[in-house]
């Protein structure tokens, strides 16, 4: 029986190591490896989340971090294989830079831009990204509450399953929270409005023939899809209860960061800008990115207020969906009752007459 030949190299100490890649382009660092770099740039994205205000946010960033860092590293793992097509050092190149990037928005965050730490927010608590999706998955599933308890009607129930549907039909518990998003849809949400809550199918194609069974199910599926980008999907007790408690009291936050002495030579430095360079520093002066109780307050209410909340109906056996009241007067419609001072301004005027319009003549 043959083995496999080892190369001498892998034997010894000192072996020769390979050259170092180059950097990426528009990246400047020390010179070292790319897997070293990818290091230091996970150290820092975890001091940079250890910074973040809130205790919970802290904790979920952090989790983040870690598992898509895990899971970058295993794709790479895989990219060394033999059997791979993918160049793993540009592979590598592409992960850093995304690294970077979200390095960027968390030292942005934690410094109090309003921006990058609502971004932050809304990924933390499942409004956006990965987790959002997660969650509208975890609603696609049947849920245990629809299944019959007796035996003869379980058989039924899953003898029905047995020929799977070619299209795809949601249950009653996604119908209801469809139905509820399109009556009201939140004022702080980014995501586009839903219009429809069921696919609308020509019933002939462009040559006037019967619509394929292929064609509508590919067209059901574009709708499901574009469908699902838009939902909001309701958060767990727990979460919403942790933001409803952070918008009704005074919320537990990290104090800011303090920053540095600046040394003498920093100082004549900073006094021999030129007044466009000045004008810049002020613009992104940190300390005008500090936001008031009442500006922390607000921030998390347009999260809550993106966060429906979905219980069954002991009485009606059906789903029963509550969205979070707005935390603005103005945004939720109720316009701020004049004064007595207001009023006097107004003694004595009359509102002009308008006259009457005059009908077209066709």
């Amino acid at each position: 029986m043959s083995r496999l030949q080892t190369p001498a190299s892998t034997f010894l100490r000192w072996a020769p190591k390979p050259p170092i890649p180059a950097a990426p382009e528009g990246l400047e660092y020390a010179p070292c490896t790319l897997p070293q770099y990818a290091l230091h740039i996970f150290r820092h994205t975890l001091r940079a989340a250890s910074y973040l205000p809130e205790p919970y946010l802290r904790a979920s960033v952090k989790n983040k971090v870690c598992e898509s860092f895990r899971r970058r590293r295993t794709k790479l793992r895989r990219a060394t294989e033999p059997a791979s097509h993918v160049d793993y050092h540009q592979r590598l190149k592409k992960y850093i830079v995304t690294a970077r990037n979200e390095l960027n928005v968390l030292r942005r965050a934690a410094l109090g831009q309003k921006e990058p730490l609502e971004k932050v927010i809304n990924d933390a608590y499942g409004r956006t990204g990965r987790p959002r999706r997660f969650l509208v998955a975890n609603l696609l599933k049947e849920d245990e509450a629809c299944i019959p308890p007796s035996d003869t009607t379980l058989e039924t129930y899953i003898a029905s399953f047995v020929e799977k549907p070619r299209s795809f039909e949601p249950s009653e518990k996604l119908q209801t929270l469809i139905a509820s998003q399109q009556r009201s849809h939140p004022f702080y949400s980014r995501r586009k409005k839903i219009r429809n809550i069921s696919p609308t199918l020509p019933e002939t194609n462009l040559w006037g023939r019967p619509l394929p069974r292929k064609l509508a199910d590919s067209k059901k599926a574009r709708f499901w899809s574009d469908l699902f980008d838009r939902l909001l999907p309701p958060l767990p007790t727990h979460e919403s209860s942790r933001l409803k408690a952070i918008c009704n009291s005074s919320p537990d936050l990290l104090p800011r960061r303090a920053r540095p002495m600046q040394s003498l030579a920093a100082e004549h430095k900073a006094s021999a800008k030129t007044e466009a360079e000045e004008r810049e520093s002020l613009e992104y002066d940190p300390k005008n990115f500090r936001l008031s109780t009442r500006g922390w307050k607000k921030l998390w209410g347009s999260v809550l207020a993106q966060s429906p909340e979905m219980e069954l109906s002991e009485d009606t056996k059906k789903w029963v969906v509550n969205w979070p009241p707005v935390a603005a007067n103005a945004q939720a419609g109720k316009v701020t009752q004049p004064t007595v001072w207001d009023m006097e301004l107004f003694i004595g005027f009359q509102p002009p007459v308008e006259a009457p319009k005059k009908k077209k003549v066709h």
